[in-house]
């Protein structure tokens, strides 16, 4: 995390919750391939595949 990427998380009018919009900026900067969650509806606009626990746990 560093200031270009909470500038463009203030920035992504994408997201309702900072936190959110800010952890999926991350993960496209390091090209992450996976955001793990228990609120995907959160992450709807997500550019990153997003996964429940359970879900994920099935893919391993």
């Amino acid at each position: 995390m560093n200031a270009e990427k909470i500038r463009s998380a203030i920035n992504n009018e994408q997201f309702l919750d900072f936190e959110d919009c800010l952890q999926e900026e991350c993960t496209v900067a390091e090209t992450v391939d996976y955001i793990v969650t228990r609120n995907p509806a959160d992450f709807k606009q997500s550019r990153v595949k997003v996964f429940e626990p359970d879900e994920f746990v099935k893919l391993l």
